[in-house]
């Protein structure tokens, strides 16, 4: 009867030690340990406002904090999400067919993200955050926080959301060398309207270049604790094919495609 017993919790013993072993495994491939951090990141983009990153070990959220719209992914299936609180409107998709172009187009394209090369110049710090500078093929330098280490998931749906090189992580400074673009930019009056119509957008700009080549900067960062709800997937929201929806509220979204319509002219 002893040796039933002591058997008995050799094996409860070892499947306690398994589920233990398993459950770390999962918990640091899958998830965030509860004590983690959060990196939080607010950038200024040049004509599309202002925007916040939250990285976490497994997850990042970026909100147009101009304009309202939210994209959301995360381990382990790393299904993208974007949505809009305001309309409790929400667009799904996988990583590989998400390509936020298709706001101003009829078409979603699959496009695969060819790794980027660069070199490294050195250190530089931003608002005290230590940074590395990537400088591009094209000249281009892109500052990125040296102590993030982002999934390849992660770094990808950044690229994609600005359709910038993939560089394998995320950059919080962007600085092209590139000639400005010398096409037609809309009438004094449309601008004016559309400015007021749509306030986030640098219509004033469009087609052309900010006078410094600085794509986007780092306005603000720090650390935050990690929470679940910060990278919870909507529920109950209404679902769209069309992920302009997401990305232009219905309230702006006939000014903006007018604006698309008059510069494709």
């Amino acid at each position: 009867m002893n040796r039933v017993t002591e058997g008995n919790i050799g094996a409860t013993v070892v499947l306690t030690l398994f589920l233990s072993l398993s459950s770390s495994f999962c918990l640091a491939a899958y998830g965030a340990p509860k004590n983690d951090t959060v990196w939080m990141f607010d950038c200024q983009h040049f004509g599309s406002g202002k925007y916040r990153y939250l990285v976490a070990a497994n997850a990042i959220k970026i909100i147009n904090l101009s304009n309202g719209g939210v994209v959301l992914t995360k381990a382990p299936k790393w299904k993208v999400s974007c949505f809009r609180d305001s309309e409790k409107l929400e667009w799904q998709g996988v990583l590989d067919r998400f390509d936020l172009s298709s706001a101003l187009s009829t078409q979603t394209r699959t496009q695969a993200k060819k790794k980027a090369d660069f070199e490294v110049l050195g250190k530089e710090k931003l608002l005290g955050l230590s940074c590395l500078k990537y400088q591009l093929g094209d000249g281009s330098i892109f500052w990125v926080a040296e102590g993030l280490k982002s999934p390849p998931q992660v770094n990808e749906i950044v690229s994609r959301y600005f359709r910038t090189p993939a560089i394998e992580a995320i950059p919080l400074k962007i600085l092209k060398r590139e000639k400005a673009v010398t096409k037609a930019t809309p009438q004094s009056e449309d601008r004016e309207k559309l400015q007021k119509t749509i306030p986030w957008l640098s219509v004033n700009n469009l087609r052309a270049k900010p006078p410094d080549n600085c794509y986007a900067f780092l306005t603000d960062w720090k650390k935050i604790p990690y929470k679940d709800s910060d990278f919870d997937y909507p529920k109950g929201y209404k679902q769209t094919k069309n992920i302009k929806e997401i990305v232009v509220s219905q309230k702006n979204r006939q000014a903006l495609e007018d604006l698309v319509e008059g510069l494709s002219r």
